[in-house]
């Protein structure tokens, strides 16, 4: 239960403006979650900010910008979370905000070309993760084959895996990218950066950082397909720093266990 008095005072505007949503209209609770879940204090700051500046006195007004707040983060941080390549889609506005305009600096390091090396990525990535699923458990069956590593126990499987990227590569920008494709990233970037509560992500990310073994899990298949796709996601332990349990809204056969 939250405690902070913004997130409270937030939570208390939303529930009094939820009778004006039908009643399966997602809006109310998916910036309720955002509210809550923010990764850091400063993102639930931020997302509480701009959820309390749709306020006006005429309550049509102000469900009207909820209704575009929450698209303004669907569009800029959930759906390009779950892309699976291709262009990045659009960012719309911010309903009660003007759009940031992006400085010469942050242009500069946007149109650095990702420099991709994925065969010493994969072998770093393998090499931390001791050659199999952070997930699953399940060995990397070409380093089994390669005898870089043993079967420890009989329930021991081996599987093929992948490089599976935290924030997607495909978010980082090339020089052959057009402008209005460099544009779309960038806003991406500003929605995610301001629901992470870090305005550094976008440099510390972008170019050939989006590479860095910070950014990538070692994952069977599957694993990344349903992850990439949102359908399981971790969770934070509390009291156990760094550690994470694998949740979804239901279970994948073969795959691993689930916290509902």
């Amino acid at each position: 239960m939250p405690t902070d008095p913004q997130i409270l005072m937030t939570l208390s505007f939303l529930e009094t403006l939820s009778e004006c949503f039908g009643a399966d209209e997602p809006t109310i609770p998916f910036l309720r979650c955002l509210a809550e879940h923010a990764p850091t204090e400063r993102g639930r700051r931020n997302i509480c900010q701009d959820i309390l500046s749709t306020q006006d006195d005429n309550h049509g007004i102000t469900v009207s910008r909820l209704r575009s707040l929450a698209e303004h983060y669907r569009t800029g941080l959930i759906i390009p979370m779950a892309a699976q390549g291709g262009r990045t889609p659009s960012v719309t506005e911010h309903p009660f905000r003007f759009p940031a305009e992006i400085d010469a600096s942050v242009v500069g390091k946007l149109i650095q070309e990702a420099k991709l090396d994925s065969h010493t990525l994969r072998s770093l990535a393998l090499r931390r993760d001791n050659f199999r699923s952070l997930l699953s458990g399940k060995i990397d069956y070409e380093s089994y084959e390669l005898e870089k590593v043993q079967l420890e126990t009989p329930n021991d499987t081996t599987e093929l895996t992948e490089v599976a990227h935290i924030l997607p590569f495909s978010l980082s920008v090339g020089t052959k990218d057009r402008d209005t494709e460099i544009q779309r990233k960038a806003h991406v970037w500003e929605v995610i950066s301001r629901f992470a509560g870090n305005d550094a992500l976008i440099h510390e990310l972008n170019g050939q950082d989006i590479n860095g073994l910070g950014n990538v899990l070692t994952l069977t298949a599957t694993e990344r397909n349903v992850f990439g796709r949102l359908k399981c996601w971790l969770e934070a332990i509390d009291g156990q720093p760094n550690t994470y349990c694998v949740a979804g809204r239901r279970a994948i056969p073969g795959a691993f266990p689930l916290v509902y």
